[in-house]
């Protein structure tokens, strides 16, 4: 019986490998005779000539109020796009992949819908609380538009900055806080430049709840800045 379900097995795994006038014939075989044996290989096969459902059509779901006028904000700091009607659906994501990393809203994981907004100089830490898709038709073409809705933390004030330490050392991040009334906005994706490290309440002067930002996209730079320290005499190449 172990020999015949092994050449069983093997006739299925080689018949993957017929040519297209001879795979009709395996799939008569399978019809007329219907076995009833499992394994890998002939699992394998069986799945190589089961034809994938087409993938359903994207699910538009209206947009609430306050995403609505966070999308007219967005449109309207886009000249070539201001001008055209705000669209009242969009197609919502539970993840989108950018720059290598997989982006999620804070409903679906929370480490992986923490990122920085901006640029390498210049930049914020916030939340996504929606990735969604938006068409429009510039130029009469359809075009979709992947966006980000974020909530900032909030920036520290400037009698708590003094006693932010992060910041008196180059590339290790800053403190912001983590409660407040933090402005939303909608961004595009490519406005996130990576995820961020956040440790909690790391300053005992700073009464409201507070984090340490470290933005990922600067842990290299801190590797060389340690290799340095620990040899001055060492040279990185880039």
């Amino acid at each position: 019986m172990l020999r015949r379900f092994c050449e069983t097995q093997n006739l299925f795994s080689i018949s993957t490998t017929l040519p297209d006038s001879l795979q009709a014939l395996a799939r008569v075989f399978v019809q007329r005779f219907k076995p009833s044996l499992r394994g890998t290989l002939f699992t394998d096969s069986l799945a190589g000539d089961t034809q994938s459902p087409e993938p359903d059509s994207p699910t538009q779901t209206p947009l609430d109020g306050e995403t609505m006028l966070l999308l007219e904000e967005w449109k309207s700091r886009n000249a070539d796009i201001s001008a055209f009607h705000t669209p009242r659906k969009a197609t919502y994501h539970r993840r989108a992949r950018h720059n290598g990393s997989e982006l999620k809203p804070g409903n679906v994981s929370f480490p992986d819908s923490l990122v920085v907004i901006g640029t390498e100089e210049i930049w914020s830490a916030a939340q996504i609380e929606d990735i969604f898709d938006v068409e429009l038709y510039p130029k009469g073409k359809r075009e979709v538009f992947t966006l980000l809705k974020v909530r900032y933390f909030e920036e520290m004030m400037i009698e708590d900055i003094s006693n932010d330490v992060y910041r008196q050392f180059d590339g290790m991040g800053r403190t912001v806080y983590v409660e407040g009334n933090n402005r939303k906005t909608v961004v595009p994706i490519s406005s996130a430049l990576s995820h961020f490290a956040m440790t909690e309440t790391v300053l005992p002067k700073i009464r409201r709840r507070h984090a340490h930002i470290l933005p990922l996209f600067r842990v290299s730079k801190i590797e060389v800045l340690v290799l340095r320290h620990a040899n001055p005499f060492c040279v990185v190449e880039s």
